[in-house]
């Protein structure tokens, strides 16, 4: 992928699905590791990564691109469903919605 991405040009790749947000350079390139917002997870495999639930937001003009972690104002303590402490089992899920 490193090939792909100096071919074209490529100065910034935002990722995420780690649920843990950090900071990462390699050969020129910004790698912004996105954060979660359902809960952390992945904190402990770096020293410099943080769990804290938010989003990036960006601002980007001509000539620059600028980063800013934006963290979530409420946070969910529930621990019966999705989010922060728990997942349903898959024979308690109800994905009948997707289905519409």
């Amino acid at each position: 992928m490193l090939e792909l991405f100096h071919a074209t040009g490529t100065t910034r790749v935002v990722t995420g699905h780690i649920h843990c947000r950090k900071d990462h350079e390699a050969e020129g390139i910004h790698f912004d590791l996105a954060p979660a917002t359902c809960g952390s997870q992945w904190v402990k495999r770096w020293p410099d990564g943080d769990g804290t639930m938010g989003f990036f937001e960006y601002e980007v003009a001509d000539d620059r691109m600028e980063k800013r972690f934006v963290p979530l104002a409420k946070v969910s303590t529930r621990t019966d469903g999705y989010g922060p402490g728990g997942h349903p089992k898959p024979e308690a899920r109800d994905y009948s919605l997707a289905w519409e």
